[in-house]
């Protein structure tokens, strides 16, 4: 019987202890989140609040001994609302002057809101008090009380109308502006819509409605034909603003303004 073969096993490297593996490279830091200043935007904001909270003349015109009760009435609640107009602008722009490495989030929550003020008490308080002031200052020039700039009465109800007009129109100009110069970030659509919506942009009359029923101020996507349309009526009651005329459009129920 044969005997089993023997293996040998031969190594063919050397008998001394294998090298420790080569620590690993440091990690690379990770690259800092971007940061947008919008501090420029803010002051903007800082700015229109200062102004409406600079409500005396309001104050002064609701002293005066009116013809009509309710014109006091109309000035100390436009002063009221400027005040609160101006608390949210202040707001506003402390949200928008903090760092943030994600614009997006911080714009859609500020804008809306702060435009919906806006769209609500411009012509909603102030243009309803202008018209107050206007009838005292006809009444007065009526009864002996002229010409203009010899009455001091007059004066202040003057005063209180610029400042409506002036102060009213700043907000929303500066609103507008600040709107734009948010639209060069990298905001996503959400933010984008939110700007649009609060600076009262989009398609105009007769055009297809936007993301989301979009349309510029004053119109409203009409479901029927997808299309921007603000309603009118033959008489003055719900007339067309300048450049457009009432008129009817197939597949609406009602006319409609158009350039």
């Amino acid at each position: 019987m044969r005997a089993p073969a023997v293996v040998l096993a031969i190594g063919c490297g050397s008998s001394a202890a294998p090298q420790p593996a080569p620590p690993p490279s440091p990690a690379r830091p990770a690259a800092a989140a971007p940061s947008y200043d919008l501090s420029a935007e803010a002051t903007r904001l800082d700015a229109i609040a200062t102004q409406l909270a600079a409500t005396e003349p309001l104050d002064r015109a609701a002293a005066v001994t009116m013809h009509r009760a309710d014109t006091a009435d109309a000035l100390r609640d436009a002063a009221a609302r400027a005040h609160g107009l101006g608390a949210r602008f202040q707001a506003a722009a402390a949200e928008l002057r903090a760092p943030t490495a994600a614009p997006s989030p911080t714009i859609a929550a500020v804008m809306p809101p702060l435009g919906a003020e806006l769209d609500k008490i411009l012509p909603d308080v102030f243009a309803v008090t202008e018209q107050h002031l206007m009838d005292e200052i006809a009444f007065r020039n009526d009864h002996g009380c002229a010409p203009i700039k010899h009455c001091a009465e007059v004066d202040t109800l003057w005063a209180a109308h610029e400042y409506l007009a002036q102060a009213g129109k700043a907000a929303r100009s500066g609103f507008d502006d600040v709107g734009a110069q948010l639209e060069g970030l990298p905001l996503d659509p959400r933010a984008r819509f939110a700007i649009d919506r609060a600076t009262g942009r989009g398609p105009s009359y007769g055009e297809r409605c936007g993301d989301r029923g979009l349309c510029a101020r004053g119109l409203a996507c009409e479901a029927a034909t997808s299309t921007c349309e603000a309603y009118c009526s033959e008489g003055a009651m719900q007339p067309c603003p300048p450049h457009t005329q009432c008129t009817t459009v197939a597949g609406l129920a009602r006319p409609v303004c158009r350039p």
